[in-house]
């Protein structure tokens, strides 16, 4: 990288952590991070938020995710779709709950196919909860299944079934 670049991913990263987690000191301070991303533009941003999905350190990774998200939700989605497959538990955990808050239809199947293939019930019942933020009937099919079989108690005390309930309602909510 030349050092403007170095420079530029050193800010992006400064502006990440007030998005979220260890690093957020409050609502207005994001706000002006999601300013100022939104200033520099997804055409220069997203490809050093790319290069921060990929790396080691899972805050970082969740971090950049919801970056692209509020920086342009249609395009970012298709970038963070994958992390649904990462290999740490809590990082598809993430992805499926700001899924949950930027909704996007086209993220319906992929969290579907969480829901009923991640090996650890908190990811399958977070999947569940987006699902009911997105809001799609196109979802109801595989929540009812998912109400009907999975009962796997996760770390929280909740189960996947439970959870599919609770979106099988929200999207009866949204619908009438």
């Amino acid at each position: 990288m030349s050092p403007t670049q170095d420079n530029d991913f050193e800010r992006l990263r400064q502006l990440v952590r007030l998005l979220d987690g260890p690093g957020w000191t409050g609502a207005e301070a994001c706000d002006r991070a999601v300013a100022e991303m939104r200033a520099i533009g997804a055409k220069r941003l997203f490809p050093l938020l790319k290069e921060m999905l990929a790396d080691r350190d899972i805050e970082t990774r969740c971090g950049a995710a919801l970056a692209m998200l509020w920086v342009d939700q249609d395009l970012g989605n298709d970038y963070i779709l994958p992390l649904l497959r990462d290999a740490d538990t809590a990082c598809r955990a993430y992805v499926c709950g700001i899924l949950h808050d930027f909704p996007n239809v086209r993220s319906v199947e992929p969290l579907i196919d969480c829901m009923k293939n991640d090996p650890d019930p908190q990811v399958r019942g977070t999947a569940a909860y987006a699902l009911g933020g997105i809001g799609s009937p196109n979802a109801i099919p595989a929540l009812i299944e998912t109400m009907q079989q999975d009962h796997v108690v996760d770390a929280l005390g909740f189960t996947p079934s439970q959870c599919a309930k609770d979106a099988l309602a929200a999207i009866e909510g949204t619908n009438q």
